[in-house]
């Protein structure tokens, strides 16, 4: 690529933009699945759940 980046795809775009979504709580899940183009709230629930497990406090 021109910018340097190897091993970069279109879907890493939308896996970030859908994570960043999912995090900032602004919209509705079944909204964002829709604008994302996801068909199946099993694969969108990959993405919730990474979301829930990133902001879940460690207890030592």
């Amino acid at each position: 690529m021109r910018a340097g980046v190897s091993n970069f795809h279109f879907h890493d775009l939308r896996h970030e933009a859908t994570s960043r979504l999912c995090e900032s709580g602004k919209l509705s899940q079944m909204h964002i699945m829709n604008m994302t183009g996801h068909s199946s709230m099993t694969t969108f629930q990959g993405y919730v759940h990474l979301m829930n497990h990133e902001t879940t406090p460690v207890l030592d």
